[in-house]
């Protein structure tokens, strides 16, 4: 089973987590144990060796699929990438396994190389003809019958004209990333019949942070600031991804705009948005505050008591002169 597809064999498909190989690799352990099932100790071997290829290389759970135009391959999965990753526009790395040219046939699929392809259709295994297609015969080509190559098959591909082949690649990770969700990959992909190679799409998966969000070009912040900052104004620091930027904040709590100079050439604007931050209650607060409003009650009490009896005492008479 050296040869084998250890996903065939673990039952698990491309794009899925270590997590779920590992999950996966307990299962069938289970299921095909030489103590519980006697007679399965080839297949619980295979077992093992299929874990273990995709233990020592996680890249076998990502490949790259091509969809019908071969103009673009779609990676299987995503990368993952944070709000200090597109801060910084940090470069990031994916490695995957995608299909290339193979390199004993050329690509023919034929254990002759080039000189096994078929002249008739020229390796294409389908005729183009608009006559045959007009008298509703089968286009396929009679000398190779489909497969496009006579004589033997290629031993190292074994037909398919194309071998797996582990790439790694690298990109930066930029505000176009967050909102397109992904980002191509030029040249990356797998290969194309003429030997050319596809462009790559790579799913990101954004996480987001709790104090940092983006909005069109530029990130949002808040900034908790006194009741006496508000009103006074003052200055601060703020510490961003490992970054300190200073800021001012103006009488009144307005929002500040400032921006962060990364390196040259390269900047980012953050939109600082303040916010008031009250005092917390205690409980002495709250009791101060239960005794002011007693006093408070009790002098407005006595002052209506006063007035009450001001004007229910009797007015003497004025005085004629």
């Amino acid at each position: 089973m050296s040869d084998a597809d250890p996903l065939k064999i673990l039952g698990i498909t491309t794009g899925v987590s270590m997590d779920d190989a590992r999950e996966s690799y307990r299962r069938l352990c289970i299921k095909y144990h030489p103590d519980k099932h006697p007679g399965y100790e080839e297949l619980f071997r295979g077992v093992a060796e299929a874990y273990d290829k995709v233990r020592s290389d996680p890249s076998i759970l990502r490949s790259v699929s091509s969809n019908q135009s071969g103009i673009v391959s779609y990676l299987s999965g995503s990368v993952r990438v944070t709000m200090k990753d597109i801060y910084l526009a940090e470069e990031k790395s994916v490695s995957f396994q995608r299909t290339t040219k193979c390199g004993y046939c050329a690509g023919t699929g034929s254990s002759e190389g080039a000189k096994g392809v078929c002249s008739c259709c020229n390796g294409m295994g389908i005729i183009e003809s608009s006559v045959l297609s007009i008298m509703g015969r089968d286009s396929l080509c009679p000398i190779c019958k489909g497969s496009g190559i006579v004589g033997g098959i290629c031993s190292g591909c074994h037909g398919d004209k194309s071998v797996p082949e582990e790439v790694k690649a690298t990109f930066r990770a930029t505000l176009r990333c967050y909102y397109k969700k992904g980002v191509f990959l030029k040249g990356f992909g797998n290969v194309r019949p003429d030997g050319s190679f596809e462009d790559l799409m790579v799913k990101l998966d954004i996480h987001k942070d709790p104090y940092v969000s983006i909005e069109e070009n530029y990130f949002k912040v808040y900034v908790n600031i006194t009741p006496a900052q508000k009103v006074a104004g003052d200055r601060g620091i703020l510490k961003i991804f490992g970054r300190q930027i200073p800021y001012k904040i103006e009488p009144g709590g307005f929002g500040e705009f400032v921006y962060d100079g990364i390196r040259p050439g390269f900047q980012r604007g953050i939109r600082i948005i303040f916010k008031e931050l009250l005092p917390e209650m205690t409980e002495n607060t709250i009791d101060l505050y239960r005794q002011i409003k007693e006093a408070e009650a009790i002098s407005c009490e006595k002052i209506g008591s006063m007035i009450l009896t001001s004007l229910m005492e009797p007015k003497e008479p004025k005085k004629k002169w």
